[in-house]
């Protein structure tokens, strides 16, 4: 029996829960030019599963025959978007490819030509156009220039265009480019779309850039985590088929642990099965050793990799956060922490744009009570308190 859960990060899990009208947004976007959805934006901390989101558009829209590019966001990821879309458009052998020359993208891209077999590594190309100089200027070789002949193509094609971009950067000089060029593609009509995801501080600071303001007016999703009833019937249809035995008190239990978090989601499936599977443990013991297991890669994977981001400031906050069961007061938190109230409003801002606290209560647009953003948080810094010590 093959495992149906997968904490991998990134893939798209084949047990894929509670994004259905997520999706089904986004993909009828494609079909109505006027809709909000063509530009959205999806916010969430590490583990809530944009990037799944995103490898699950890419694969409907590719069925659709749209020309779908998903990059990263790292140095370069304009390059990745052109090599990508200039590809799935001329990747049908009856579509004729236009005769390339030497020219540079301004970025390193090389864009092969029918004789070179496609993208080539330390070949200069481009399109050829008539009149067009081998050594042409840079004003004709740079990403604007030739991402608007790709996209002229598409459209004398009639194919649709689909922009994925994961991980949005702060600061992001590429990716101001790339907007830019988007805001002219949409004045033109042409048929493009764009979803980009990333943590909390990132989207903060693309809608506060002046040059990024477009992206004030697109949908904007936080991805939250999956409701109980959805988990627990997954876990049911799975379970109750392959393992009849596992009953349905464990069953509650699994989904409890997971928290609505859905990389748990994931990790608690995975191990549950694997143990199951193996006959080696009764069902009990089977989800003893999955919630231990859970959580060591949990820490490991998503918690550890937060604390390190944080300044020593930061982990002082979180850590007079303890003191408290569940929520955390702000006035409370000054006083802990001896400062003004103000400084702990500041500080406790700081934390929920970077995706560790959430704001539990808001006052007149400021959060006056918080908690931790990610489960078993608590846990986690008990552990860290005695490794350091």
């Amino acid at each position: 029996m093959k495992n149906p859960y997968n904490p991998s990060f990134g893939a798209r899990p084949e047990r894929f829960l509670g994004r259905d009208t997520l999706i089904s947004n986004i993909e009828d976007a494609m079909n109505n030019m006027n809709s909000p959805w063509r530009e959205t934006i999806l916010i969430g901390v590490r583990g809530s599963g944009k990037t799944a989101i995103l490898s699950d558009l890419l694969e409907r829209f590719e069925k659709k025959d749209c020309i779908v590019a998903l990059a990263t966001s790292a140095d370069g990821f304009l390059d990745d978007i052109l090599g990508q879309i200039h590809s799935k458009l001329y990747s049908h052998p009856s579509n004729r490819r236009p005769k390339l020359k030497s020219i540079k993208t301004g970025f390193g891209l090389q864009l092969g030509s029918p004789d070179t077999g496609g993208i080539k590594p330390s070949v200069e190309v481009s399109f050829d156009t008539t009149g067009m100089e081998e050594n042409a200027p840079h004003y004709l070789t740079n990403f604007e220039s030739q991402i608007a002949i790709l996209m002229e193509e598409a459209k004398k094609r009639e194919r649709k265009i689909v922009i994925l971009i994961d991980e949005v950067q702060n600061h992001s000089s590429e990716m101001r480019r790339f907007a830019i060029k988007y805001q002219h593609f949409k004045q033109k009509r042409h048929e493009i779309m764009v979803v980009v995801a990333g943590l909390p501080n990132a989207i903060n600071d693309i809608l506060n850039d002046n040059v990024l303001t477009f992206f004030r007016r697109a949908e904007r999703v936080s991805v939250d985590y999956v409701d109980h009833p959805i988990i627990q019937k997954d876990y049911h249809d799975v379970f109750m088929k392959s393992f009849p035995s596992v009953g349905g008190t464990i069953i509650q239990n699994m989904a409890l642990a997971t928290k609505g978090y859905p990389y748990l989601i994931q990790l608690i499936g995975y191990y549950m099965w694997e143990l199951l599977k193996q006959k080696a443990k009764d069902s009990s013991e089977a989800f003893e050793e999955t919630i231990k297991k859970a959580r060591e890669q949990l820490f490991k994977n998503v918690h550890k990799l937060v604390y390190l981001q944080l300044s020593r400031e930061d982990r002082i906050f979180i850590a007079y956060m303890m003191a408290d069961e569940a929520t955390s007061n702000i006035a409370d938190m000054a006083i802990r922490l001896n400062i003004e109230k103000i400084y702990a409003i500041e500080y406790g801002s700081k934390l929920i744009a970077a995706g560790v606290i959430k704001a539990v209560n808001m006052e007149e647009g400021v959060a006056t009570e918080v908690t931790f953003a990610f489960p078993y948080m608590r846990e986690f810094m008990i552990f860290i308190d005695k490794a350091e010590n």
